[in-house]
């Protein structure tokens, strides 16, 4: 079972949603961490499980999204072989990037943690930086694995990260025609590096490695304000509470294809042929 308290959120249950309706979880589990996929939240209730399990509801079987992110609209978008495929999501995380390299299998990849708002980050390990990274309701918050990428990769994997996001929100229709303006800065030594739409802040993207013989496993994620307050993407672009121009499915479904298509020539070109669009998204 998986104590929650080592790993903290607001909720002691996760929906699943898989693009191919996947319901063996088990690869992408560490063995002695494996969940309990329940069918719905009322076998949770009956079955009596403790604070120290962690079940997974399958989210195919949820009458509604309680988060409102519309997975059938997401996975109409999605085209990778493996990236954003499968996903555990809930409501409200601490720190989803420390869940992630702490739960996810060390011999699988492609399991997505997804969450609708990160209220803290609840740790001394990180910088200062990590410490303010807090996204509100309305967000979208992500994180995922890659795993055994040697070190010379590694290290350059927060810019093809950033890339792929900044290009992600670019590519939106009402960010075209607002002529909104999306840019990452860069912090040397830090583990975030915040996301600016016209020069005002609107999320971050992060990186933790972990070593593992001689490769790394590198947990990546990104806080993006979409929705639901003054400084967020859909307000900036035109949009309002009640008028929602941008769309978290579009862009994260964006996101993981832009990505998984990069990753493959990362591996074999590095860096080099995505300079020039290095240059065009970074904030001086």
């Amino acid at each position: 079972m998986i104590n929650i308290t080592t790993f903290p959120n607001s909720n002691t249950f996760w929906y699943y949603y898989s693009q191919n309706n996947n319901t063996n979880v088990d690869d992408f589990f560490i063995s002695s961490k494996r969940p309990l996929l329940v069918k719905n939240l009322d076998e949770i209730k009956s079955r009596g499980f403790d604070n120290n399990s962690l079940p997974l509801v399958l989210g195919q079987n949820v009458p509604k999204d309680p988060t409102k992110f519309d997975f059938i609209i997401y996975f109409k978008i999605l085209k990778t072989h493996l990236l954003g495929q499968n996903i555990i999501m809930n409501l409200e995380l601490k720190n989803d990037v420390y869940l992630c390299l702490q739960l996810l299998s060390m011999t699988q990849q492609g399991l997505t943690i997804l969450a609708d708002q990160q209220t803290d980050i609840n740790s001394g390990n990180y910088d200062t930086n990590m410490q303010r990274f807090v996204c509100p309701i309305g967000s979208l918050v992500f994180s995922f694995k890659l795993q055994r990428v040697d070190k010379n990769h590694s290290s350059l994997l927060e810019k093809l990260l950033g890339i792929a996001i900044v290009e992600a929100l670019s590519t939106r229709s009402v960010v075209k025609q607002s002529k909104t303006e999306i840019k990452i800065q860069y912090i040397e030594n830090s583990l975030t590096h915040p996301l600016y739409a016209n020069n005002q802040k609107i999320g971050g993207i992060l990186t933790q490695l972990s070593n593992n013989d001689d490769v790394f496993d590198v947990s990546l994620g990104a806080g993006i304000n979409v929705h639901d307050s003054v400084f967020s993407l859909n307000n900036i672009t035109g949009g309002s509470s009640t008028i929602i121009l941008v769309s978290r499915e579009e862009i994260l479904a964006t996101f993981f294809n832009n990505f998984e298509s990069m990753y493959f020539t990362f591996i074999n070109k590095g860096l080099e042929p995505f300079k020039d669009r290095l240059k065009l998204i970074s904030k001086l």
